[in-house]
Order: C-alpha cells, then sequence, then structure tokens
C-alpha cells in the first residue's frame, strides 16, 4: 500500500506539473495572440488614419491650385454680395389691409396668401448673397486673391506639423517626407511673392509625393491609382499656362498610365466604381487631346470636367 500510494502521489505531482505547463503556455499563447492582434489593430488605425490624412492633403492642395487660377471645382461661380431685403413689412402691411376690407372673396383669400408665398420664397433664395455661373474658359485668371491663398497654405502648414508625426511613424522613405516639407516652404515664399508659376510647381511636387504616401500605408490600392492619376493631371496643370509641353505631355502620360494599370488591375473585380473609372478614362484621353493640340483654354474646360468626374466617386 505504501509502494501504491507513493506512485499515486507522484503521478499525482506528475499530472499537475503537466496541467500547470499547459495552463502556462495557454497564458503565454494568449497574451501573444493579444498582442499581436494589438499590435495589427494599431497599424490598421494609423494606416486609416494617414489615408485619412492625405485626403486632407488633397483637398487643400487642389484648392490652392484652382485658385492660381481663380476656379473652383464642383462650384466655378463668382459670389457677390447683395443688399439684404426688408423682412416681412410689405407682408404684415398687405395683413393689416386684408384685416381692414373684411369684405374680400375666398377666392381672393387664396390669391393672397399665395402672393405672400411666393414673396417669400423669393426673399428665401435671395437674403444676401447672389451666385453667379462663369464659364470655365472666360475665367479671369489674373486678378488673384493672394491673401486667401497665403491663409490656406498657411493652414495647411499648420496641420502638416502634425500630419508629419504620424507619416514618420510607419515606413514612409524620409525623403519623401523631407521633399513635402521643402516644397511647402516654397509655396508660402512664392506665394507671398505673387508668383503663380513657381507656386503651381510647388503644388505639382508636393501632390505627387502623396500616393508614395498611400503606396506605403495601404500598398497598390484604387486610390493610389486615382492619386497618381490626378498627380499626372496636376503636373500639366501646373506648366500648361506657361507652355511647357514636354512636362505637360509626361503629366498626361503618367495620368493615362495609372488609369489604364487601375483598369487592367483586379482591384477592378467587382468594383462598384467600374463605369465611373471607364468614363474618367475617357474623360482623360479627351484632356490628353487638348494638350497634344496645344489648346490651353479647352485644356482648362475639359480639367474642370474630369475632376468633377473624379470628385463623385472619391469624396
Amino acid at each position: 500500500n505504501k509502494i501504491k500510494n507513493e506512485r499515486f502521489f507522484k503521478m499525482k505531482k506528475v499530472f499537475i506539473y503537466v496541467m500547470c505547463m499547459i495552463i502556462f503556455f495557454m497564458i503565454i499563447g494568449f497574451t501573444f495572440f493579444a498582442i499581436i492582434n494589438s499590435r495589427k489593430s494599431n497599424e490598421n488605425s494609423i494606416n486609416d488614419k494617414i489615408s485619412s490624412e492625405v485626403g486632407y492633403l488633397d483637398g487643400e492642395i487642389l484648392e490652392i491650385m484652382n485658385g492660381l487660377n481663380n476656379m473652383r471645382i464642383g462650384l466655378n461661380v463668382n459670389i457677390e454680395k447683395q443688399e439684404e431685403k426688408v423682412d416681412g413689412k410689405e407682408e404684415n402691411n398687405e395683413s393689416g389691409q386684408s384685416n381692414e376690407d373684411g369684405t374680400n372673396s375666398g377666392e381672393q383669400s387664396e390669391n393672397a396668401s399665395s402672393e405672400k408665398n411666393q414673396k417669400k420664397d423669393s426673399n428665401t433664395n435671395e437674403i444676401e448673397y447672389l451666385v453667379k455661373d462663369i464659364p470655365v474658359v472666360l475665367v479671369d485668371r489674373e486678378n488673384i486673391n493672394w491673401e486667401n491663398l497665403v491663409k490656406t497654405a498657411e493652414r495647411l502648414y499648420s496641420s502638416w506639423a502634425t500630419i508629419i508625426i504620424d507619416l514618420n511613424s510607419v515606413n514612409i522613405q524620409n525623403e519623401n517626407i523631407l521633399n513635402f516639407s521643402s516644397n511647402l516652404d516654397n509655396l508660402i515664399l512664392n506665394l507671398k511673392n505673387n508668383n503663380r508659376q513657381q507656386s503651381l510647381v510647388s503644388l505639382a511636387n508636393m501632390y505627387s509625393l502623396l500616393p508614395e504616401y498611400i503606396d506605403s500605408v495601404n500598398g497598390i490600392s484604387e486610390q493610389y491609382y486615382i492619386l497618381k492619376l490626378k498627380s499626372g493631371v496636376l503636373k500639366a496643370y501646373a506648366t500648361i499656362e506657361y507652355e511647357k509641353w514636354d512636362i505637360v505631355n509626361d503629366g498626361m502620360k503618367e495620368a493615362s498610365d495609372a488609369t489604364t494599370s487601375l483598369i487592367n488591375s483586379e482591384i477592378m473585380f467587382n468594383n462598384k466604381h467600374q463605369s465611373k473609372i471607364e468614363e474618367t478614362y475617357v474623360l482623360l484621353k479627351e484632356l490628353e487631346k487638348t494638350a497634344n493640340n496645344k489648346e490651353k483654354d479647352m485644356f482648362m474646360l475639359k480639367y474642370v470636367t474630369l475632376m468633377e468626374k473624379i470628385d463623385t466617386y472619391t469624396n
């Protein structure tokens, strides 16, 4: 019995030891799995944040570039301030007069009410501003609001100070970050000196880095190809006014290559934007034709049409 008991206690110790080791390795495994998941979650979070920040840079750069030609994509208008309407005095006078008469028929009352509603609608539509459509080819590209553009650039500069921290935290080449900073510095100086040509060049250089940022965090994606497309178009847009035709043609080729690569990639399989991307390609070819023909005004018109089409599925 004594021997049996000793064997039993030994087996019990072995069993407890084995169970402890199993529990220990399970704890280690779960801890490791949790750490890996946490890292992946943090990585996805920072990648999503950078993707959003690139979208912000995209919008700010475009706003300044279009402002340098007095254009706004999606709303190419001039806004003129109007005198404020007198609010409701005329309506109150009519109401008082109607009460004094007291003899109006039901039909007359309905007519008066209808007239009042029309006046209300008229006042609502023209409270303070009148918006006028301006044809792209007739937009005044000389009288630029430099002050507004400098304000936008300074706002971008403030945001870049935060964005640069996120970009440094992931696998993005330091050279690409420094190049953006350098071009941003040049941009502010060029805007201050009212130098449109060099401002456009700085902005085009800045935009060309955005696809590289997205490639570093999300790989080759639809966003990457669209940014490459727009980068090529903006390269041409920045130089066509100054008849730098070699650079214009290089930019259009880059845009065309990016669009062709996107259409032929697996990304297009069951892509909800497929038809709009194909329409974008057609519009891009029309833009390329005007560049080849050196038609600057028509280029601007077709540039606006193309960028508005891209906005319909990227914003």
